[in-house]
């Protein structure tokens, strides 16, 4: 019998099958394939599909800096295999409107042994000559190998050394999770495959009871990124900027971030902007492939394209379009990573904003949890990453949606 199915082929399920499979178990991943056309798609989504994520080390609780250290050292072994470079080591430019730079504070207080330089608003100025912010803007800047890091690569990457490890991947949708008396069973494809036990990294499709014997605490919200096809000489002059992270004070939107252009297969050179926005709304899980299917993202064009431009005033993009994704909160806006059915059925379940740049060590603590059946990692404990279930009273620790405001 198979030790493990990992169901999910995306960020969180392909970290935890390359860890399952390097730690000498059978696994079987099953999961889809990227889709080649979201209109068209009728399977399911992933928050995978892009080429960039921000990464960055700083953290104020050691959990999430481990997390962060731990998937770094991930990305290394995989480029020192032979993976195509996942991680762009540019820096992370951390910006905050007066009053709006709590977090970072925060981060700063804690122990963590790295450079954070602090930036006034006029040196951010002198420095960053092509950027404009508001008046009194503070900064932070955290040097390589912070910087972005290409989640397409980086699943292909995964799933990659998983199946070298021994690992076998189907591509095909999963239907049904049943437990048995001595393990489960994954409907998937038109096939039964069993196993002694299976971890479930379904994301934003996870609350459906066949996967789930009882739902859990979710909320799903759409996110949009603007993506401007740049001049050539346009991303001349952008190339070199470190990723942004820009805490902004607008009644239109929030929380902007921003990678420098990248050259896609195509020739064109993107440069992405995303950011919280008055137009985003919560969905069901139901409501999920609409929106990445035909979702109305262009409403938060014309918002995002200002805020760019003011943001950077020299921008010259020949086209400009919107691309639809679902970040999957918890209540407590840490991934679950827990034992659902006791020795046969785990999750790693709610990425939060954060499945990227954390997955590796998410990936590990999953695997590690459905092979040994209990908690046995060292240096992180369980209990921020424990389940919370639909059916009992939350206390969220969400940001208001930018609509809900005053």
């Amino acid at each position: 019998m198979i030790d493990l199915i990992v169901v999910g082929a995306g960020i969180m399920g392909s970290a935890a099958a390359r860890h399952a499979a390097l730690a000498g178990a059978s696994v079987l991943i099953i999961g889809e394939p990227e889709p080649t056309s979201p209109s068209q798609h009728n399977g399911l989504f992933g928050a995978w599909h892009d080429v960039s994520r921000l990464a960055s080390r700083l953290h104020g609780d050691p959990d999430d800096a481990e997390l962060s250290r731990r998937a770094m050292l991930g990305i290394a072994e995989l480029e020192a295999g032979g993976a195509e470079q996942i991680l762009s080591p540019v820096g992370y430019l951390y910006t905050a409107a007066p009053g709006f730079d709590t977090p970072m504070r925060q981060r700063l207080a804690a122990p963590s042994g790295l450079d954070i330089e602090t930036l006034s608003a006029d040196q951010l100025h002198q420095r960053y000559t092509n950027m404009s912010f508001g008046p009194n803007v503070s900064g932070y800047f955290e040097p390589s190998p912070s910087g972005y890091l290409n989640p397409r690569r980086l699943v292909q990457a995964q799933l990659a050394a998983a199946v070298a490890a021994g690992a076998t991947l189907r591509r095909e949708t999963a239907q049904g999770v049943e437990l048995t008396a001595t393990g489960v069973v994954v409907r998937a494809g038109g096939h039964d495959y069993s196993a002694a036990r299976a971890v479930l990294c379904t994301g934003a499709f996870s609350n459906t009871t066949a996967f789930l014997p009882r739902p859990l605490a979710l909320r799903l919200k759409t996110e949009t990124v603007l993506l401007s096809e740049l001049t050539e000489a346009s991303a001349a002059q952008y190339v070199q900027m470190p990723v942004v992270h820009y805490e902004i004070d607008s009644p239109t939107i929030a929380s902007i971030y921003c990678v420098p252009p990248i050259t896609m297969p195509d020739g064109k050179r993107l440069m992405k902007f995303g950011a919280n926005s008055r137009h985003d709304v919560e969905v069901n899980t139901d409501a999920v492939a609409n929106w990445y299917q035909s979702g109305p993202s262009d409403q938060a064009l014309g918002d995002m394209g200002q805020a760019c431009q003011a943001m950077f005033p020299g921008l010259e993009a020949v086209d400009s379009h919107t691309a639809r994704c679902v970040i999957t909160y918890t209540p407590n806006r840490n991934p679950i990573i827990d034992t659902l059915v006791e020795g046969r059925l785990f999750a790693a379940i709610g990425g939060n904003g954060h499945s990227a740049k954390w997955c590796d060590g998410i990936g590990g603590l999953a695997a590690s949890l459905a092979l040994h059946g209990t908690w046995v990692d060292p240096t992180i404990g369980p209990d921020r990453f424990r389940a919370q279930f639909a059916d009992q009273p939350q206390q969220w620790d969400l940001a208001k949606l930018v609509s809900e405001r005053e």
